[in-house]
């Protein structure tokens, strides 16, 4: 099969995402097992997880077709994720 096809499939199928969720998610699990010792640092981390896979599921989102609106919500919980590392990261 090839290569580009694959990918195409993927991205159609919003697989890709759910990929790229997962990879995510083993990150996350790295994040539990090195860091929880360090407060200020795991939460960082944790929000700044958290804001990506919001942002990966308002792209899957969008790769189904979803509306606006379904968009737009995963786009704010990124957005409030966010808000919530800088706040962490400007308190130190």
């Amino acid at each position: 099969m090839n290569l580009v096809a694959l990918i195409d499939g993927l991205a159609a199928s919003g697989d890709l995402a759910l990929i790229a969720l997962g990879a995510l998610a083993v990150e996350a699990i790295l994040f539990i097992v090195f860091f929880r010792d360090q407060p200020k640092l795991f939460a960082s981390l944790t929000c700044n997880a958290a804001s990506g896979a919001a942002l990966i599921l308002g792209l899957r989102a969008a790769l189904l077709g979803h509306g606006g609106t379904t968009i737009a919500i995963w786009l704010s919980v990124s957005l409030l994720a966010h808000a919530g590392d800088l706040w962490v990261r400007l308190r130190r």
